[in-house]
């Protein structure tokens, strides 16, 4: 089975000069987590992760990260996104296997994966949340030998600043809101606060910041895992959903890992590639 059968459908490619206000409000509105940034003749040159987005637009303080005043929010917004995207990305062979792809993005440590033909140019985007569906095929291995865990997460009451400045430090996409509903909060989410033209007046006129809001605001609710489930009942649930996870909850409700699209993915990667040969 080769890899470029689940690549995306639509991916984002956009050239270095374009500004990085376009860019993530593409993200946001399409819900992809990773463009391609290409040269004149179709060949990545980079990639802009919702994680690259982010760091763009906060900046580190002792006690974490804040947004970006708006003089300088609006400077970033307005920079090419050459300026933040990751240079050089790792690409692969057009005629690659899916479960190579996986195994090359579990060992690098990467989202997305490129597919270039053989004068570099680019021609497909497979990424973690479409190798995840490959997972479905996976037998005899329960949730909790993949999931994530401890996890990181906040109380309903933290703000969403907490939230982005645990994404910065710990290099996830995706953080728990504690209390019992199976609700998280992803990078995608709070671009979408910064990406809203109404936020961009509020600070310009010096009026609430959109990350100074409780965590609670934002969060979505995940799918609910047991601990016994086996991940190929779950992979295509969790690798379909908007939120690109799912929580696994103990007997008491109280969520006690986490399964994500990456997770699946590194499943695949370590599995039998005769699953995936066909």
């Amino acid at each position: 089975m080769l890899a470029i059968e689940y690549a995306e459908r639509e991916p984002l490619l956009f050239d270095e000069s374009i500004n990085l206000r376009t860019v993530i409000s593409r993200l946001v509105s399409k819900s992809k987590n990773h463009a391609v940034i290409v040269d004149q003749g179709y060949r990545p040159i980079g990639i802009l992760s919702a994680r690259d987005a982010l760091r763009a637009v906060v900046s580190e303080v002792e006690e974490g990260v804040e947004l970006l005043e708006y003089p300088d929010l609006r400077e970033a917004l307005d920079t090419p996104v050459k300026h933040y995207m990751t240079r050089n990305p790792i690409t692969g062979e057009e005629g690659l296997e899916a479960w190579e792809a996986a195994r090359l993005m579990a060992d690098r440590g990467i989202g997305c994966l490129p597919l270039i033909d053989g004068d570099g140019v680019f021609k497909a985007l497979v990424t973690e949340e479409r190798l995840a569906l490959l997972a479905s095929r996976i037998t005899g291995v329960a949730v909790e030998e993949i999931m994530s865990s401890p996890l990181i997460a906040v109380e309903p009451d933290d703000l969403l600043v907490e939230v982005a400045g645990l994404m910065y430090q710990q290099g996830v996409r995706r953080v728990v809101i504690l209390g019992g509903e199976g609700r998280v909060v992803t990078a995608l989410d709070l671009l979408g606060e910064i990406a809203r033209p109404e936020s961009l007046e509020k600070l310009h006129r010096g009026e609430a910041d959109p990350f100074d809001v409780p965590a609670s605001t934002l969060a979505r609710e995940a799918p609910l895992l047991r601990p016994g489930d086996p991940v190929g009942s779950v992979a295509e649930t969790v690798a379909r959903h908007p939120t690109g996870c799912g929580l696994v909850v103990g007997e008491d409700g109280e969520p006690i890992g986490i399964v994500t699209v990456k997770d699946l993915m590194v499943a695949v990667a370590s599995g039998d590639p005769e699953l995936w040969r066909s």
